[in-house]
């Protein structure tokens, strides 16, 4: 267990010297920015901030999404400065127009025992707090050497928990570093209760992360609809042909609801070529967000969200939303993002990183799911053919998600009292 472990630090402290060429390749490939890759290495230009800071790390936009609400509750008891961090191209794309000020947002570093080290002794935090799944054993160590670390929002993928179940001795070593550990659902609780006892279960911080709108383009997002029949499918895949079920059930619908419009949201834009070559393929009329800007002509049929940080806009203006992810072995993506905004949400048959909340949501009749490409047909003409069953299905699910608010508040009260 501890010669494993050894070897990790050694295979990370041989590879280090190669980091700096891995990351400017990365650059070059357009995954790295050019003036911050450095930051990945430790190496900053921007001053520690004064007084207490506490370092908060998620790892890309989903869970820097489910952080912010924290961040605010930090920076209004104005007790702590914020350092946040996270990993990808797109979380810093996000975070700089929603990270509240003054939090400082930086990359994190690799796991890499140098890029730590300078990191570490840049930054000084008092407390550390992780976001979801990532478990660095470098940085696990070292950090809890001398400050108090958790893991928040805490959970485990199937795959992970049975990655983790070979190496279980390794597992129970790293985890007992964590101070504590808060698990999003119950599911998640009793997977981590094989390899800690130090956990403390509130709930799914997702429930508190709404997110934010843009009132100007909601405007303009209506007034072209002027009430005009349309269904959303956000966070969509390749993977599994979910697309294509996705534009092949739009193309059913509108045999019977010819005026009919789908917003389509892919989950990475940067497939924008692959999804406008489907509607090609399908003879569908497509525009693009970035071209017209909420302008929708009366003619179009798919409307193509080729930007992040829109997906607000979109809840407030399509209550019909099919999530996806949920068609292929992604399984699934965050249902409490349109539940925010009372959407009739309809998820396909694989959706377990999110089991517990679809679930709940199943109970209280404010989600519907299907199995396939038929299935969502019939579904969607229903919703689209009785707006009182859309609207009812949108009202539990965002009664259910406010009666399960202020997890953030509980959760920082928690590990301000046990970091002290």
């Amino acid at each position: 267990m501890i010669l494993l472990i050894k070897l990790y630090k050694l295979i990370t402290w041989l590879v280090e010297p190669f980091a700096r060429f891995h990351l400017m390749n990365r650059v070059k490939k357009g995954k790295e920015i050019p003036s911050r890759y450095l930051e990945k290495l430790g190496v900053t230009n921007i001053q520690r901030p004064q007084g207490k800071l506490v370092w908060i790390h998620a790892a890309s936009v989903g869970e820097s999404l489910s952080a912010l609400k924290l961040v605010e509750i930090l920076l209004k008891e104005q007790e702590y400065q914020v350092l946040f961090t996270s990993c990808t191209k797109g979380s810093a794309d996000i975070l700089k127009d929603k990270l509240p000020a003054p939090a400082i947002h930086q990359f994190a570093p690799l796991d890499l025992p140098q890029a730590l080290n300078k990191f570490l002794t840049h930054w000084q935090p008092n407390i550390v707090i992780i976001f979801e799944s990532e478990i660095w054993p470098n940085l696990v160590f070292k950090v809890a050497k001398t400050i108090p670390i958790f893991l928040l929002n805490a959970r485990l993928s199937d795959k992970s928990f049975a990655k983790w179940l070979k190496v279980k001795a390794i597992a129970k070593l790293v985890m007992s570093k964590y101070k504590f550990i808060l698990p999003q659902s119950k599911v998640d609780y009793d997977k981590f209760a094989n390899f800690s006892d130090k956990l403390h279960y509130l709930g799914n911080l997702k429930v508190d992360s709404a997110l934010t709108t843009n009132s100007q383009m909601v405007a303009k997002l209506e007034k072209s609809l002027h009430g005009r029949p349309n269904w959303a499918a956000v966070s969509t895949h390749s993977y599994q042909d979910e697309e294509i079920i996705v534009l092949k059930a739009h193309l059913s619908l509108l045999t019977s609801q010819p005026g009919l419009l789908l917003i389509l949201a892919p989950r990475h834009p940067s497939r924008l070529s692959d999804v406008i070559a489907l509607c090609t393929r399908f003879s569908l009329t497509y525009e693009l967000h970035t071209k017209t800007q909420g302008q929708i002509s009366e003619h179009t049929q798919v409307y193509i969200i080729d930007t992040v940080g829109e997906l607000g806009n979109i809840f407030k203006t399509s209550k019909i939303v099919f999530v996806g992810g949920s068609f292929n072995h992604i399984n699934g993506h965050n249902p409490i993002e349109p539940a925010h905004f009372g959407c009739a949400i309809v998820t396909g048959p694989k959706f377990t990183n999110f089991t517990n909340i679809y679930n709940d949501l199943f109970e209280h009749k404010a989600a519907l799911k299907i199995a396939n490409q038929q299935e969502l047909i019939d579904t969607l003409a229903e919703l689209l053919l009785n707006p009182s069953k859309c609207n009812d299905l949108g009202n539990n699910a965002l009664k259910l998600i406010s009666n399960n608010s202020n997890l953030s508040e509980q959760a920082w009260q928690f590990i301000k009292s046990q970091a002290t």
